[in-house]
């Protein structure tokens, strides 16, 4: 009987070593673009006018006054009864309370 050398055994009739390479190659492909897929479904956008952050992320984190605004507080240009006020007139009203003044209280003893 004659041999056709290289084409023996399991892929005598098939589609060689580099078609099961490609084959693995695009599967593997395949199951990454799904990974990715569950992965952005699972990502849940903040809805517009939803709650926003303590300085005043959220919907409008995106709008470049906000974020010069938030500059500006950060390196201590402005003051937070400022910053508070124009962050309203902007439209993101800052929702949550400044921390207490003072260093912070030493945790409760075990009971």
């Amino acid at each position: 009987m004659y041999r056709h050398g290289f084409h023996e055994g399991a892929f005598h009739h098939g589609v060689g070593v580099f078609g099961l390479i490609f084959f693995v190659a695009l599967l593997a492909l395949a199951v990454v673009a799904v990974v990715l897929l569950v992965r952005a479904s699972r990502h849940t956008p903040v809805a517009a006018g939803g709650p926003s952050g303590a300085l005043g992320g959220g919907a409008n984190a995106n709008d470049p006054a906000l974020a010069e605004l938030r500059l500006r507080y950060a390196r201590g240009e402005i003051s937070r009864e400022e910053y508070v006020q124009r962050s309203a007139d902007l439209g993101a009203p800052v929702t949550s309370s400044p921390p207490p003044p003072g260093p912070p209280a030493p945790p409760a003893p075990p009971a």
